[in-house]
């Protein structure tokens, strides 16, 4: 099948709608991989696929209305009603973990450090290693984070099945 293309945004969003196609969640960054692979050697009226071509063309599917195509977050889109599509609001305890682990990568490459940055070894090797540790923290405030997480929905069930009168005795 060969197919014809007016512009790079028809071509764009060809693909785009193919890949959101299947309903599931696609961040930004796998949408533009699938198109610039599918696009590759194609050039419409001698012009290359760009990356502004596609973010402006899906920002244009995704945001008008009756195309059956939304924006569910930043940077993440899907096939479908948005107010169906939208997920529950995360929990406090999974808004914690989110920062924390942002926290973790972001922390995790400035402790990197290079002998040309003028540090002698003693001064580098401590470095990295307060670096460790506080990314050995960080990894035990998740998991105490989820510790939380998991011991406060059991009580949130507990309390459920009592306010709705089931209960269990043996």
């Amino acid at each position: 099948m060969h197919l014809y293309f007016h512009t790079n945004t028809e071509m764009a969003l060809y693909y785009i709608k193919a890949l959101l196609r299947d309903g599931d969640e696609h961040p930004m960054s796998e949408i533009y991989d699938y198109v610039m692979e599918n696009c590759k050697g194609h050039a419409v009226m001698g012009e290359p696929m760009r990356a502004t071509v596609i973010s402006s063309a899906l920002w244009r599917l995704a945001n008008t209305d009756g195309s059956g195509y939304c924006r569910l977050r930043r940077g993440v889109y899907q096939m479908g009603d948005p107010k169906k599509t939208m997920k529950e609001t995360p929990s406090l305890y999974e808004r914690a973990i989110r920062i924390v682990s942002r926290a973790e990568r972001e922390l995790a490459g400035s402790f990197y450090v290079n002998l040309d940055q003028g540090m002698d070894l003693k001064t580098s090797i401590e470095v990295q290693k307060t670096g460790r540790e506080v990314l050995d923290k960080l990894g035990q405030i998740k998991a105490e984070l989820a510790v939380m997480q998991q011991k406060f929905a059991k009580e949130m069930e507990c309390g459920q099945d009592q306010a709705s009168g089931m209960s269990m005795e043996l």
